[in-house]
């Protein structure tokens, strides 16, 4: 942005040298690059004006304009003494029209047929203009910010431009036809020769200032030659309006143009300025070019908009700023700007925020504006206090955590898998248990992940198919991760479940023995340890089919009445579907069910003082019955003395009739305030051994 110093100083009187003026715009962020003198004659009155080239950021389209820039240095001189001489208000150009009786209204019309992209759009007419050369002082001021001088009406438009940095267009009004005005899209096809003679073809996407028949201007961007202004125009209609300034900058790109009124656009105008602007060049073509002024202007303003307002808070512009600035400096930075302060409740303020500051939408854009013309330097320079404290992590976060130590502290590796599998294996074990219909992805990278996963026993039989294809036999894996479902079409859950699969062949081999190989106590083994470490207590395996599982194998896992997963033995059509050939054994546990009855902190007990009593009790029962059913029989008979229950034999062979099993129970008697006599201790058994007869189909055999 090119600025004339003198010009300048005839709207905000100052008496800084141009070399002071570009020091304190430049610590305002208005970096001046250049200072230059005027080589192309008189511009300001003066023999030859200095020029400042100062470098405007996208965010500030109001300082594309020298009034914008005026308002930023009048900022500069209020925060210096705020109310004194040197803190004078600008002196805005002079816009008084005289118009004539007949009314604009009664001889054009305006129609926005795109109001997405012309928000406002104003129109005003001037009769029996003399198009000619225009004065000097007008031509050098042009010159010298880099714009050839046409005629008097179009750099009238262009000296209005520079001036309040709204761009305008004038036509040739005896060549609009149908004397109307249409803002719309160009039809496909439709063609235009701009005011470069470049004859441009448009397409739909480009927004065109139409009359009844064709495009005359490319809006915000370029004139047509059809309807320019030349010495033989008399009439002129004045367009000024606002753009949308996506539109403008694709219409600009495309074309392969930019102009200072593009370039305008496309960062964004003032909806507010717009009648403003034009006033003020109707009031210089009519003392330049004399004509009459039609009374009044069509101002077709579909949708005005609301001014924003901002709440600003002192105590918090302080703790920003890490300063105390005087309440009456504070005021007069904001209203040299153009923030007027609507409300004042003691320390908040509500600040109407002018058209023109479109960068000015939060609090702390406010806080900005003040530090810029309080002086950064003004501000001390602190280090920033810092409490370190220990992040805090959910306590969910903490029981995953936990979870994988103890998986990994009895030998399990951790794997993690994609979260998505093909629909063709949506009949494989995932469907074990699964909580609900499975989710579908709309846009899948391939077939083989069309579908989120509803069990993680998927992923761990592949990464056991894979291992196993690599030599390694001794596999034992979990996956601590999420699972997807639907509990009808529309309603997506999901929930965080541990899953862990080890094959027969994972206990490692000893040179000292042979290798023993795993089965579906070790891996239950491995959940009571898991539930043990975690203090969570009435556990229990209940009998129950899970598919693709081997029926006398497998079992459903409760904490309470609440179902939490399955642990069993994988079937073989299963293992086979996976390239597996030998036995696998898998759990499942939804984990997220379980925080609520996770132990917070560890209880200690003393040990026992008094020694505890024995009894072991052998029965033959038939396979279907799980033994946790006995377990809990057991329980439910005893008293408080029964401190502990251990299944430590299970057998089947000669002495045991088909369809049945042998088991040995432990049981451990021991009281805390005394020792217990033997009679106690069998009458309590014998109680137990009753219980179960009447209980359970059972037999009482030998050992």
């Amino acid at each position: 942005m090119k600025v004339l110093y003198f010009w300048l100083k005839e709207i905000i009187p100052f008496r800084l040298t141009p070399e002071a003026l570009a020091e304190k715009l430049t610590m305002i962020g208005l970096e001046v690059e250049a200072i230059n003198k005027d080589a192309s004659g008189d511009a300001s009155g003066d023999a030859g004006d200095t020029i400042l080239d100062i470098a405007v950021t996208s965010n500030r389209p109001d300082c594309l304009g020298i009034i914008g820039i005026a308002r930023e240095v009048h900022a500069i001189l209020s925060s210096w003494a705020p109310g004194t001489k040197r803190s004078r208000g600008l002196r805005l150009p002079h816009a008084k029209l005289k118009e004539s009786r007949e009314r604009t209204a009664n001889n054009v019309r305006v129609s926005i047929q795109d109001k997405a992209l012309c928000h406002r759009y104003t129109a005003r007419l001037i009769k029996n203009v003399k198009v000619k050369q225009s004065p000097p002082w007008l031509k050098n001021r042009l010159k010298a910010l880099g714009l050839r001088p046409i005629n008097n009406i179009v750099d009238i438009t262009n000296y209005v431009l520079m001036e309040y940095g709204h761009p305008l267009h004038a036509f040739d009004f005896d060549r609009i036809k149908g004397r109307k005005i249409i803002v719309r899209r160009a039809k496909a096809g439709e063609k235009i020769i701009t005011l470069d003679g470049v004859p441009r073809e448009l397409d739909k996407g480009i927004l065109v200032i139409a009359d009844n028949e064709k495009p005359q201007a490319i809006a915000g961007v370029i004139g047509g030659m059809e309807s320019e202004v030349s010495e033989g125009t008399t009439n002129i209609l004045l367009e000024s309006a606002y753009f949308d300034p996506g539109a403008i900058r694709r219409a600009s790109k495309k074309l392969g143009i930019s102009t200072d009124s593009s370039y305008r656009f496309e960062r964004g105008a003032d909806k507010e300025a717009v009648s403003v602007a034009s006033q003020r060049a109707m009031a210089l073509i009519q003392e330049l070019a004399g004509g009459d002024v039609l009374k009044g202007e069509v101002d077709v303003y579909p949708r005005p908009s609301k001014p924003v307002r901002i709440s600003l808070r002192l105590k918090r512009v302080r703790k920003i700023l890490g300063v105390e600035i005087e309440k009456s400096r504070i005021r007069s930075i904001l209203n040299a700007l153009g923030l007027k302060v609507e409300k004042s409740d003691g320390e908040v303020w509500r600040i109407r925020i002018p058209g023109f500051r479109r960068d000015l939408s939060l609090e702390i854009d406010l806080i900005e504006e003040i530090a810029r013309h309080f002086g950064y330097t003004r501000i001390p320079a602190t280090l920033p206090s810092i409490t370190i404290a220990p992040p805090q992590q959910e306590y969910s976060s903490l029981v995953y955590e936990n979870v994988k130590e103890i998986m990994t502290s009895a030998g399990f590796d951790e794997v993690i898998n994609f979260s998505f599998y093909s629909k063709k294996k949506n009949a494989g074990p995932a469907h074990g248990r699964e909580p609900g219909l499975p989710v579908s992805i709309k846009n899948p990278i391939s077939e083989e992940q069309g579908v989120m996963r509803l069990s993680l026993a998927h992923g761990l039989l592949g990464t056991a198919n894979l291992n196993l294809s690599r030599g390694e036999k001794a596999i034992k894996i979990f996956e601590l991760g999420k699972t997807y479902f639907l509990k009808n079409e529309n309603t997506p859950h999901e929930k965080y479940c541990l899953g862990a699969l080890c094959l027969e062949t994972a206990a490692m081999q000893h040179w000292k023995r042979e290798m023993k190989k795993i089965d579906f106590y070790d891996i239950k083994g491995v959940i009571e340890l898991l539930f043990n470490r975690l203090g969570i207590e009435d556990v229990d395996f209940r009998a129950g089919p899970v598919s693709y599982f081997n029926e006398s194998s497998s079992t459903l896992i409760y904490a309470g009445n609440k179902d939490i997963g399955w642990v069993g033995e994988v079937d073989k059509n299963t293992l086979t579907a996976y390239d597996i050939n030998q036995r696998a054994f898998l759990f499942e546990i939804y984990v997220s069910e379980i925080i609520p009855s996770v132990r917070k902190a560890i209880n200690f007990r003393e040990l026992p003082k008094f020694p505890a009593s024995f009894r072991d009790i052998s029965i033959i029962v038939p396979e279907e019955i799980v033994c946790g059913e006995i377990t809990r029989s057991i329980e439910k008979s005893g008293d408080i003395n029964l401190e502990k229950i251990e299944l430590i034999d299970l057998y089947r062979g000669k002495q045991i009739p088909p369809g049945r099993v042998g088991l040995t129970y432990r049981l451990t008697f021991r009281s805390l305030q005394r020792t217990l006599r033997e009679e106690e201790v069998n009458n309590l058994f014998s109680r137990i051994i009753s219980d179960l007869k009447t209980t359970f189909p059972i037999e009482l055999r030998e050992k």
